[in-house]
């Protein structure tokens, strides 16, 4: 039996992450380690879309079971990817945080995609391959007689996952690509992708941001799995560089105290993490000098305290002004990210963020920030204010394709007062605030 794991590239017509092709593909890393070590006579192979062309991949498809990890931006990919597959007799699994965030719309309007597959998807994969009865697997949709199913969820305890094996992955174009994005910031040359948590605290207290959908309970590794896992990697390729890609690195300042306290002497990576601005205070920098931590990414969104206040973010300016002080004292890179057309924007709110921007980078410690303009995403309460529009729902109802660009004009027209093409010159010009330059779903259009 062979397996097929994919991550499809983005559509064309959007600008990809600076970070792209630097780091493997951890969630199919982790998925293809959970099925190896049940079924050790499967062939598992990874197909990355960050290294490979979307006509490379598909021509590559060849399976019994090709499974795609759907985003935001691949989705159309994924559907490519899953029509070929099923064309050429494989059963197909599609997964991922988009295909979570409209699972039922999939099932009911891609009829050759067999499986989708909410929150944790290890044990429901592992299951399907195994052919066990459908009815009976956690997190799975599936169809029968016509009809769509829906089976409960259920999250994994990281303790009963395995630590990710780079037995299905290459990882020398990861460290090439790592390398060449950063050789001028950074004098580290091989870099890991890696999570010690799973989920966000925040959203368990709070209900979450205004842009996010509901996600998985919020789940952390124990210290020691986590040097365990990076120590694993430092033998094999002497890793020097580790991007922790959890929600918040910092939800729990005794946690990061345990991680300090068990570092061992023979290991000092240097690390990328997201943390929140309100985590971020003298013992917390003192932890992370500690932990050799080179750089921050705080999603700061809005310099307009009455915008962070409307998306139930529960940050603040003066939070946001701390942490970067404190990090630019510590000789710590931040990296913050901005979000233009949140609910409420006007020229007063974009002025307040630019006037941010600048104090921000003044600090000399910001190399690289991202921005973009707010994307109404499926299954998020901003997708649902704008859904309650009649003539917006009758569009787009059950639809789990979209035109993005139209989104968010229908978004910036109802619940801003700025123009998109003022927010897309913003968003061009902010780039150049920093010496790279990212963004989500950047437009060429």
């Amino acid at each position: 039996m062979k397996l097929q794991l994919v991550n499809p590239p983005i559509v064309a017509g959007y600008d990809g992450v600076s970070k792209s092709g630097a780091y493997q593909p951890l969630d199919l890393q982790s998925l293809a380690t959970y099925v190896g070590n049940y079924l050790k006579d499967t062939e598992i192979e990874i197909l990355d879309g960050e290294l490979l062309t979307q006509q490379e991949i598909e021509s590559r498809i060849d399976a019994d079971f090709v499974g795609v990890s759907a985003k935001v931006l691949n989705y159309e990919n994924c559907l490519s990817i899953c029509a070929i597959a099923k064309e050429m007799g494989s059963k197909t699994i599609m997964g991922g945080p988009y295909a979570s965030s409209i699972a039922l719309q999939i099932m009911k309007n891609r009829s050759y995609v067999d499986f989708v597959v909410q929150s944790d998807g290890e044990k429901a994969l592992l299951s399907i391959l195994k052919g066990e009865e459908v009815s009976s697997i956690k997190n799975v949709l599936y169809r029968k007689e016509g009809r769509v199913f829906v089976n409960p969820v259920e999250t994994i305890g990281l303790s009963l996952l395995p630590s990710p094996s780079y037995d299905y992955i290459d990882m020398r174009p990861y460290f090439i690509n790592f390398e060449r994005i950063y050789t001028k910031t950074l004098k580290a040359k091989k870099a890991i992708a890696m999570y010690s948590s799973k989920g966000c605290q925040w959203r368990d207290l709070s209900g979450g941001c205004t842009y996010c959908r509901p996600d998985m309970q919020w789940r952390i590794k124990k210290p020691q799995k986590v040097w365990q896992e990076i120590e694993t990697a430092t033998s094999l390729y002497g890793i020097d560089f580790v991007w922790d890609c959890s929600d918040t690195f910092t939800s729990s300042k005794e946690w990061i105290t345990n991680l300090v306290n068990t570092k061992p002497s023979y290991l000092n990576p240097r690390f990328l993490f997201y943390a929140r601005p309100g985590d971020i205070d003298i013992e917390m920098t003192r932890l992370l000098k500690e932990l050799n931590v080179y750089q921050v990414l705080i999603g700061v969104d809005s310099g307009d305290n009455k915008i962070l206040g409307r998306t139930r973010t529960g940050k603040r300016l003066e939070d946001i002004q701390i942490a970067a002080r404190l990090f630019a004292q510590n000789d710590i890179l931040f990296f913050p990210t901005f979000v233009f057309g949140l609910k409420g924007e006007n020229h007063e709110t974009v002025y307040k963020t630019l006037r941010l921007i600048e104090e921000l980078v003044s600090y000399g410690n910001v190399r690289e920030l991202s921005r973009s303009i707010l994307f109404p995403l499926p299954g998020t309460p901003i997708f649902n204010d704008l859904m309650a529009i009649p003539i917006i729902k009758e569009k787009y109802e059950g639809k789990d394709v979209f035109d993005w660009e139209e989104l968010q004009l229908h978004w910036v027209k109802n619940f801003c007062k700025i123009g998109l093409n003022e927010l897309k010159a913003i968003v061009d010009a902010v780039g150049g605030k920093a010496e790279i330059k990212s963004g989500f779903a950047v437009s060429r259009k």
